[in-house]
């Protein structure tokens, strides 16, 4: 039989880690955006808090040869594998073959777009206070790249259709017509 605190240790763990999870959740898909700061907190501050339980009641119960019931250790792979697949999905896991994988760095922001094999793309908008992801669909014509609607296109900081040069990924559209390739460009890893 377990000793208590090493028992209460593993509840907290069942416990806590759905509202970890949770909050993962709604910060990814942005589902509460007035709260998102505090949200990520919670989940950072959980999956660091859960992962330190975890190791340490592993040590306890190796020390004490005193481990938890079966359906607890189930239970947490659950909670391990379920994390995996809600990760590898909002990040393109499941799409296949990443074709282009490309950043833009700017002094507070960073852009971040893959391009999949299957029509998919995944555009990863970093900023100082957040993370914002948009996902949809592209047709790529030679050089040319056209995305379906994304705030980023709607508000015409990126062009609909953005073009690729050697290792270069150009998308601001300038009043010319000329695309800017001084400095608005997605370099490609």
């Amino acid at each position: 039989m377990m000793n208590n605190k090493n028992t209460l240790t593993w509840n907290i763990i069942l416990l806590a880690t759905p509202i970890v999870i949770l909050s993962y959740i709604i910060d990814e898909y942005d589902l509460i955006i007035d709260y998102e700061l505090l949200v990520s907190f919670i989940w950072v501050l959980g999956a660091v808090g859960i992962v330190g339980l975890i190791l340490a009641s592993i040590v306890i119960s190796i020390e004490k040869k005193d481990r938890p019931s079966r359906w607890k250790i189930l239970i947490i792979c659950f909670y391990i594998i379920l994390s995996s697949v809600i990760y590898f999905s909002s990040n393109g896991g499941f799409w296949v073959v990443k074709l282009i994988d490309a950043t833009f760095l700017d002094d507070r922001s960073r852009l971040h777009l893959r391009l999949y094999e299957n029509g998919n793309y995944i555009l990863i908008s970093d900023y100082m206070f957040g993370t914002e992801r948009y996902t949809g669909i592209y047709i790529m014509n030679n050089d040319t790249i056209v995305l379906n609607d994304n705030p980023l296109v709607k508000n015409k900081f990126m062009s609909k259709k953005i073009i690729k040069a050697n290792d270069k990924i150009y998308f601001l559209l300038k009043p010319n017509g000329k695309y800017d390739k001084d400095f608005y460009y997605f370099e490609i890893d």
